[in-house]
């Protein structure tokens, strides 16, 4: 198969030639940590920071191929994977009229367990719990999900599965708690411990200059002192039946 020629068209009209230059194909194979073959995997690729062409699924096997490509340098990934698991990205130059290889072998995923505490060490039952991969350059790609999210039982004790080996970044938040994360190696030899702290809290009520209630209004604070912000801004109005102005409260 030929590539698509760009050609210009002057007046005057005579004899027009198409030059078709040999286009360049890519064939693979995606496995998962067994060596088996994964059957319906979406494989991208893309030049540059242009995506190009359309997404092509393996077949029973696990292979795919893609072409007649330009030449140049292209990034494959695996866009969905029909089963949880992990693929680094492949980066290829093409040359004309040449066929390369570009095979992905899934990593195993792990799992990640501990327990999130307050300060005198009590567990905090509710928390929302959060693990995602911290892995540099987004060189790995991990599916179905990139994230898990779960939370804590009566214990403070959390569980999350399907998640990319390496660095991995465990979140915790609590509605009466400030939220607290920590950056770790997965697998980890142990279980992981989340202490949230109380902080301080502050609450008002936002008035316009003829005294009336502003609704709808972000407030946002920030500290004066060590230049340090709070975790977050201010975010969405909760409007007190009764009350004047409009009243927030914030855990910092």
């Amino acid at each position: 198969k030929r590539s698509v020629a760009q050609v210009s068209i002057g007046a005057p009209f005579g004899p027009l030639e198409l030059s078709l230059s040999p286009g360049a194909f890519v064939t693979g194979q995606v496995v998962d940590s067994r060596g088996r073959p994964v059957q319906g995997a979406l494989v991208g690729w893309s030049s540059g920071s242009e995506k190009e062409g359309v997404d092509e699924l393996t077949d029973a096997r696990g292979r795919y191929r893609v072409g007649p490509l330009r030449a140049g340098r292209y990034s494959f990934t695996l866009e969905k994977l029909p089963v949880a698991g992990a693929a680094p990205r492949v980066s290829l130059v093409l040359e004309p009229g040449a066929t390369a290889t570009a095979d992905f072998a899934l990593l195993p995923t792990t799992c990640v367990e501990g327990v999130v505490v307050g300060e005198e060490g009590e567990p905090l039952s509710g928390a929302k719990v959060t693990a995602s991969s911290s892995s540099p350059d987004n060189q790995v790609i991990a599916f179905p999900h990139t994230r898990c999210a779960t939370e804590t039982d009566s214990q403070g004790r959390f569980f999350c599965e399907n998640l990319v080996p390496g660095l991995n970044r465990v979140s915790a938040s609590h509605p009466t708690r400030l939220p607290e994360s920590a950056t770790i190696v997965l697998p980890a030899p142990g279980e992981v411990s989340l202490t949230l702290s109380l902080g301080a809290q502050i609450s008002g009520v936002v008035l316009d200059s003829d005294s009336l209630p502003v609704p709808n209004a972000f407030v946002q604070v920030a500290a004066d002192t060590s230049g340090e912000r709070p975790p977050a801004a201010w975010v969405g109005p909760h409007d007190h039946p009764g009350e004047p102005g409009l009243r927030f409260s914030r855990q910092m």
